[in-house]
Order: structure tokens, then sequence, then C-alpha cells
């Protein structure tokens, strides 16, 4: 055998002694280059004989391997990984677990986690291994995947390159579904999908989208060592106690929990003597829901627009102290004739084109249209005549007609003469347009609980062609007249 074939002989046979000191579970190491399959290492350690030998003119093994840094030797058994003594940790804390004491040769791990694999170790150039350069412990395991190194040099020996391509543990990116730190567990630390949202509600059981509550939006946030569902934003809890508004703000499936009222109610209210409500001139009020003393508690108003007998007036034709008689006591009217064209109304004469109306003098002409109604109440008259531009409170006048009389706007009699039952009148002077006219009756107010009974009168001249009769029970904001309009009524066609 020539020297220097017995010399690479020896080389590949210290490789396989390597190769089989190393760590129990040690993979295969894929070991491939010039030399083909005669340069391959199994993982029993043992070589393919290419047939050369080489002396590497080192010492024979004595059974105790000397330390690289000169030092004293390791103690039998530590050559080989067995002697027990663990790797201290890079930083000088705590050892890592997967560390020795020194690097085994052949086995593509950082053995001692200095950082570099099979440091030192001789190789024939152009060969190639898996390795991985971080704490063998962690080889192979989530994202710290195996990389490959390459043995360097042109001579007939060479030393292994650094690890390229190997992972390492990283922070967790929360909601892949991997392990980033290499320790088997995916998504360690993470509660949730950084990003993702979520509905959520803190209160009571039972209370949610009961009354006033309602659920909030939680939305998933990095944080150190992983995700965590962050507050719950935008979610109504029960309040300690209701605020008499008509919400049910401690949801407790109640509103206006002790409460006397609720803020925006009105009652009918009287409080005049017993039995004159209704009589004569007498109405009933109202009583508004107030805020009591504390500011949250609520109490009933003062009565208000109601009316109460007072002293009787002569000559107005009117039962003043609301006793079912008038002008009782009062000396014999005297019988007073009007001008020829004015008609009497009450106790006065109307000038000449009026019409009566309840005791009011109100516009006559060609065409009119009369409202009344029986209750203290705030109704209104629309009229949309051909034109298609509508008459009422908003709109005095339009196509030759015109609304003279608007009674007890928001339930205040406008003079002494208005009693809030109308009238309510629009009339047209002169001959009017020829076509179709839309009647519409709104209750703009009325006191709660209230039903007014109304009556329209339509009038060409001084005779009565059509009357339309109903009833009124609750407030509404303004409604255009149309036939589709919950006050519409009717209409006529001239």
């Amino acid at each position: 055998m020539q020297p220097r074939t017995a010399h690479r002989w020896l080389v590949l046979a210290s490789l396989s002694l390597a190769a089989a000191c190393s760590a129990s579970g040690s993979a295969d190491l894929g070991v491939s280059g010039p030399f083909g399959a005669d340069a391959s290492v199994r993982r029993d350690g043992a070589a393919t004989d290419t047939g050369r030998r080489v002396d590497t003119g080192r010492a024979v093994d004595t059974g105790v391997a000397p330390v690289r840094d000169g030092g004293a030797p390791m103690p039998d058994g530590a050559a080989r990984g067995d002697s027990g003594v663990v790797a201290p940790g890079k930083d000088g804390g705590a050892p890592s677990p997967g560390c020795g004491a020194r690097e085994m040769c052949g086995n593509g791990l950082d053995d001692d986690c200095d950082g570099r694999v099979d440091e030192d170790c001789a190789c024939i150039p152009g060969m190639t291994q898996r390795c991985f350069p971080g704490d063998p412990a962690l080889a192979g395991r989530g994202v710290c995947v195996y990389g490959t190194s390459t043995c360097e040099g042109t001579g007939e020996f060479g030393t292994w390159s650094a690890c390229v391509g190997a992972g390492a543990p990283r922070e967790v990116e929360c909601g892949r579904g991997m392990d980033f730190r290499c320790n088997g567990m995916v998504d360690e630390g993470c509660e949730c999908a950084v990003g993702s949202t979520r509905a959520c509600y803190t209160g009571p059981a039972g209370t949610e989208a009961r009354g006033a509550c309602r659920p909030g939006m939680q939305t998933c946030t990095a944080v150190a060592g992983g995700s965590a569902w962050g507050a719950c934003a935008g979610e109504i809890t029960p309040g300690a106690r209701d605020l008499c508004d008509g919400v049910d703000r401690d949801c407790n499936g109640t509103a206006n929990d002790g409460c006397t009222c609720a803020i925006g109610a009105n009652r009918l209210c009287y409080t005049g003597p017993a039995g004159t409500q209704s009589v004569g001139v007498c109405r009933g009020g109202t009583q508004p829901c107030v805020r009591g003393a504390d500011g949250v508690s609520t109490t009933w108003g003062a009565c208000v627009n109601e009316t109460r007998p007072g002293a009787e007036v002569c000559a107005n034709g009117l039962d003043d102290n609301c006793n079912g008689a008038v002008d009782e006591g009062c000396p014999p009217p005297m019988t007073m004739a009007c001008p020829t064209g004015q008609p009497r109304c009450g106790s006065v004469c109307c000038a000449a084109g009026e019409a009566c109306a309840a005791n009011i003098c109100v516009g006559n002409g060609q065409l009119r249209f009369t409202l009344t109604w029986d209750v203290l109440a705030d109704l209104d008259l629309h009229v949309e005549p051909p034109c298609g531009t509508e008459i009422y409170y908003g709109r005095l006048s339009a196509c030759g007609g015109t609304l003279d009389r608007d009674s007890c706007p928001a339930l205040r009699a406008t003079d002494s003469a208005d009693r809030c039952n109308g009238p309510e009148n629009i009339f047209w002077p002169a001959a009017p347009a020829t076509g179709t006219y839309l009647l519409c009756v709104n209750p703009w107010q009325m006191n709660s609980g209230t039903t007014a009974r109304w009556t329209l009168n339509v009038y060409r001249g001084a005779m009565l062609i059509r009357t339309f009769t109903g009833t009124r029970n609750s407030s509404t904001s303004y409604v255009r007249c149309s036939r589709t309009a919950s006050s519409f009524v009717g209409e006529i066609t001239l």
C-alpha cells in the first residue's frame, strides 16, 4: 500500500469513528463529493473502503482525548459525548438543553453551541452535509429546519463551510399555525390571530341585547410573547338606574323603573270644580312630565292650557262659569239687526262676505272648507287644490285660496274667542279652479289619551254641499296632504 493511499484511508476511518461516536439518534449525513459513493458515511459510522490509505501523522488514540485549547485532557468517555458534562450556554447563563462539552465531528450539529458546525473537523473538498448551527435539541423542529454546509478547500482535505439555509427560533407570528420556537408548540402564547375581531359583552348574563344594552367588538392585538384579545369597544352595559326617558337603561326588561312618569309624556288634567269640565267654556289641560329636584327622578308638572270657570260675561253668548246656562243673570239682550249682508255670529255682526262658524266670523266666498272639533286640540286643515300647491298653516295662500283662521296652534288660543276646538277655515273669495281638491285633517298636537271628533263642512257660497267626519287620537308631525297620507279624509271635484 502506498503511503499517500494509507493516509487517506486513515482519514476516512477517523471520520467513520467520529460519526460512530456521535450522540445516539444522529441523522444520516448524506455526504457526497468528488469520490462519489465511495466517500459516503452511513448512520452506523462505517466508511466504504476506497482502497487508499493516508497517514495522518497523528498519535495513536490512547483513550484520552486532548482538549482543543491545550488545557487538561477530558476524562475517559468525554470524547464520546457520554461523560454527562453539559456545556454552558453562550451567554454564560444556564446551559442550553441540547449543548454538549465538545464538538462531535460528522453529525452536522453544533454540539458545543458555539455557533459553528463541525469546526476543526477534516472533510474531503466538495462533500456536502445537512447542518444546524443552533441548539442541537431544536434541530429539525418547527421553523428550525436543517441547512447545508460544504467541505471547502483546494487540497486533499478541507474544512466545513458555514451552515447555509438553516432556520432558527424566532418571534411567534400568531395565527399561522407554526412552531416558531422549535419546541413542539404551535402558536405558543397566542390567544387569537392578530387583526381578527369578535363580538364581546362584559355585562351581566341575560342583559345583552335587552333594553339599551348592546354588545361591542374586540380586536386581537400582538402582545409580548404572543397575542391577546383587546378591550371590548363600543359595548353598552347596564346603567345604575333608568333615567325616566322611556329607555330601559338598567336592562332588566322594564323601562322607567322607579320613575313617576317618563320625560316627554303628558297626561290630561283639570283643576276646576267637579262637574264643570267640558261644560260651557271649561276645558281640561295637560300636565307634562318633568325632572324632580334631584335631576333624575320625575314628577308631573303644572296643569297647563286648561280653562276653569270664570265670571259670566254678558252678551257674549257663552257659558263662562260652566254651570250649563248662558248669560244667566244678565239683562235681556238688546235686539239688534245686522246690516244687510252681514250675518250675526253670537253677539256680533260679521263683516260683509264673512260667515259664522262656531261663534267665530270666518272668510267666505265661492268655495269654503271649515273644520271644527269637540275637545282641546290643535287639528290642522290641509287642502291641495288642482294647481298642486298645498294650503295649510305653513303656506296660507295658494291658487286663489286662503287660510284665514288657524285655531289653537300648539294648544294655545290665538285670541279670547278661540276655544281650541276650531274653526280652521280655507276659502276662495272668487271662482275656484275646476278640478279635484284633496282634503286632510292632521292632528298636530293633542293631549295624551284624548280622542277628537271632527267635522269638515264644504260650502259653495252659502250652500253646504258636503260634510266629512272622523276622529283623531294621537299627535303627529307635518304630513303633506295626499291620497296616501294618514291624514287624508277625502276629495271633491268641481
